[in-house]
């Protein structure tokens, strides 16, 4: 059977989707752009592999938000009338969204790993490190292959997200329901793009992020893309009314926060062999999180600063660094406004009188949010 037919089937008999086929769709996308790269230069075909095996190897936090929500509000009678007007979307529109969704993650991670200038994630090399090691292979000279690691690693995550927008373009709902949902991820790279570009501009150290500054960039980049866009799309789909979407959007906003500042946290204090990520790179690259903004006038910190944002940077310094954070009482207001959000959230979608099975999967999803380890 084909991916095509088996997409179908799982439509026509469970009128949903769910991870099979959100899968079975995305493998079909990755296999249709894998051929056209076939036609081209054997470093382009390797740079695509790249790329495909990180979108496979994705969690797919984000379609199930999207897949979740859209199961919950179409159990919801308050969508009389549409949001948008048009026709909502059937369940192949929908699992070309929840595709969209991951390609869109992952082309901000491949770029976010350009930018960080990381060559490795969960261990291995990406995109720019395969990059990078075919270079030095063919002969490259090293400042030449970390430029071309550089260019591939732009590149790939460019392919990405026209993948991206394109799925969503390209749907059988109706053109008002189709430009909503355009112009919704159109707004979240916009959005997204400048929360990265005030991470970067704080990290430079030439100005300080407060606290009220950094939760403004959170809000810009990982509860747009990772909460608030699946949410509404979902709800763009299932023909919600605006005050519907406005309360997903609040719950969103939240749910990114608590994501984000657990992520901060485990970024200094987790590890590194249950996030994939180095514990030490945000404070090596002088990342302005509400860690650093609440220890910043603190005399532990102060003691220790110089060495934040040093690219060389070692392990005994690192420690140093977390040593002040935890006497400077920033981890324990962090893990106290983790706290504070989640109860924010917590009534947020109590109180918006939400569908059962809805309301029942993001309070677990906040939880989630706030304990994870990864």
């Amino acid at each position: 059977m084909s991916v095509e037919m088996s997409v179908e089937t799982a439509a026509r008999t469970h009128g949903e989707i769910d991870d099979a086929a959100v899968d079975a769709r995305l493998g079909e996308h990755l296999a249709r752009l894998r051929e056209r790269a076939e036609g081209h230069h054997a470093g382009f075909r390797e740079m695509w592999r790249s790329a495909e095996e990180l979108v496979r190897g994705g969690k797919r936090l984000r379609s199930s938000v999207f897949a979740s929500a859209l199961r919950g509000l179409r159990e919801d009678g308050d969508t009389t009338g549409g949001t948008v007007g048009g026709t909502v979307g059937g369940t192949a529109d929908a699992v070309d969204i929840a595709c969209a969704v991951e390609l869109l993650h992952a082309a901000f991670i491949v770029h976010d790993d350009v930018i960080d200038g990381d060559l490795v994630r969960r261990g291995r090399p990406n995109v720019s490190g395969r990059a990078v090691e075919a270079a030095n292979r063919a002969g490259a000279v090293p400042a030449a292959a970390g430029a071309f690691g550089q260019a591939a690693g732009i590149l790939a995550g460019d392919v990405l997200l026209s993948a991206a927008l394109s799925l969503v373009g390209s749907g059988d709902v109706g053109g008002a329901t189709r430009r909503a949902l355009v112009d919704l991820f159109h707004d979240t790279v916009f959005a997204s793009v400048a929360g990265e570009h005030a991470d970067v501009w704080f990290s430079l150290g030439v100005e300080d992020a407060d606290a009220t500054r950094v939760l403004q960039t959170i809000e810009l980049k990982t509860a747009r893309y990772s909460f608030q866009t699946p949410l509404e799309a979902a709800a763009i789909l299932a023909g919600c009314r605006p005050e519907r979407i406005r309360q997903l959007r609040d719950i969103a906003r939240g749910l990114g926060v608590v994501y984000q500042l657990r992520d901060d946290v485990l970024g200094v204090f987790g590890s590194s062999e249950a996030t994939g990520k180095s514990v030490s790179a945000d404070l090596r690259e002088g990342t302005q999180t509400l860690l650093i903004a609440l220890a910043r006038t603190s005399p532990e910190w102060r003691s220790v600063a110089h060495r934040f944002g040093a690219p060389d940077l070692d392990e005994d310094d690192a420690e140093a660094l977390r040593t002040a954070l935890r006497a400077s009482g920033a981890l324990d207001r962090v893990e106290l406004a983790i706290d504070a959000e989640c109860a924010v959230v917590r009534r947020r979608i109590r109180h918006a009188h939400l569908p059962p099975m809805l309301e029942s999967y993001l309070l677990d999803l906040l939880v989630r949010c706030a304990e994870r380890d990864a």
